[in-house]
C-alpha cells in the first residue's frame, strides 16, 4: 500500500531540499551515486525484501575501486578473496534454509 499523497509530497520536498543543500543540480535528481545501497535497502524494505548483506556491499565497493584504479584488468584481478568466501558461505546457508523450509512445508 502506498503512503498518502501528502506523505509522498513531503518526501519529495525533503529530497529536493537535500539536493539543494548539497549543491546537486536538478538534472542529477535520478543519480543516486553514493546512496545506491541505502536506496536499494530502502526499496527492498518497502517491498518486504531483505537488505544487502555486508559482504555484498563490501564486494561492490571493492569492485568499484578496482574499476577506477585498474580499468583494463579490474575483472581479472581479484584481491578480496575473503569476500568471495563470505558470499559462498551465505549462499550455502540460504540454500540450506530454503531446502529445509520446503521439506517442512511438505
Amino acid at each position: 500500500m502506498l503512503p498518502s499523497q501528502e506523505d509522498m509530497m513531503e518526501d519529495v520536498e525533503a529530497f529536493y531540499s537535500s539536493l539543494e543543500a548539497s549543491s546537486t543540480p536538478k538534472p542529477y535528481t535520478h543519480c543516486v551515486g553514493n546512496n545506491l545501497v541505502e536506496y536499494k535497502n530502502w526499496l527492498a524494505g518497502q517491498c518486504g525484501g531483505l537488505a544487502y548483506e555486508e559482504w555484498r556491499i563490501s564486494m561492490c565497493c571493492a569492485a568499484f575501486k578496482s574499476r577506477v584504479t585498474q580499468p583494463m584488468s579490474y575483472r581479472d584481478d581479484w584481491e578480496d578473496q575473503h569476500l568471495v568466501l563470505q558470499a559462498h558461505e551465505d549462499f550455502i546457508k540460504q540454500t540450506s534454509n530454503e531446502v529445509r523450509d520446503r521439506c517442512v512445508s511438505q
